[in-house]
């Protein structure tokens, strides 16, 4: 495209004096300016329906009515989905998984398989699977979870610990540290604490010589507290505290 450039500059032969050569306004110089006119106007994008060529540059474009047709597909690193389909742009931007997910049917009151609204499809099977989700004090019920029958509610285990009684060495635990104060004699620390405490605490000994017989709070009498449970093993046949080489706990509440 062209602008149009003026060639002859009529107006100032207006201000020569009679008889000047350049006073006189000659045909080809017309003609000149109608040529440029000419090209101008041809190399021009027309006001209605106009068809570009080539690399169009558009610093701005506001778009406020109309439609836009006839657009290659916009690939995904242009912001684009890469697709004139609805079904090939879900494809394209990872969206399409499965064909069933789970929800809540309320006039049945409990978790059934849906199928999902039209090319919209979320799950890979009829469970899903919560990987590192993070649930902030939820209640739960076991009619909430469909691979646990009955309605009776589930009460998770807020902390547990597996040690050796005689090095207190933690083979695992969750939410609980461990110290020894002396022989049979242990504190249990939660990392993060209880509600109160009035949890139940679920405590086994293994591979001693004898019976073992557990203590809550111990010789010295430490009810537990939210933080910490304290308690003592002892010979169940002798009453002298004992160091059983397993010893777990577990916390609900």
């Amino acid at each position: 495209m062209s602008n149009y450039t003026q060639s002859t500059n009529f107006a100032t032969k207006d201000a020569l004096a009679s008889g000047n050569a350049l006073k006189i306004v000659k045909g080809t110089e017309i003609n000149t300016e109608y040529a440029n006119i000419a090209i101008a106007v041809a190399t021009k994008a027309d006001l209605v329906s106009p068809t570009f060529t080539g690399t169009v540059t558009i610093p701005i474009a506001n778009i406020s009515g109309g439609t836009i047709t006839g657009i290659t597909d916009l690939a995904l690193a242009d912001g684009g989905t890469g697709s004139s389909t609805a079904a090939g742009a879900r494809t394209n931007l990872g969206l399409v998984i499965g064909t069933n997910v789970q929800a809540w049917d309320a006039d049945l009151d409990t978790w059934a398989t849906k199928t999902a609204p039209s090319g919209v499809v979320v799950g890979t099977s009829d469970t899903q699977t919560l990987t590192n989700k993070t649930l902030t004090t939820p209640t739960i019920d076991s009619a909430s979870v469909p691979a646990i029958s009955g309605t009776a509610p589930i009460y998770m285990c807020r902390a547990w610990i597996n040690f050796n009684g005689i090095t207190s060495a933690v083979r695992g635990s969750g939410n609980a540290t461990v110290v020894r104060n002396t022989t049979g004699d242990y504190t249990v620390t939660f990392t993060t604490a209880m509600s109160d405490a009035n949890y139940a605490a679920v405590i086994s000994t293994g591979l001693s010589s004898s019976a073992n017989v557990v203590v809550i709070g111990g010789t010295t009498g430490t009810a537990p507290t939210s933080s910490q449970l304290r308690f003592t093993i002892n010979n169940g046949n002798s009453g002298a505290a004992s160091d059983p080489t397993y010893v777990s706990v577990a916390i609900f509440r």
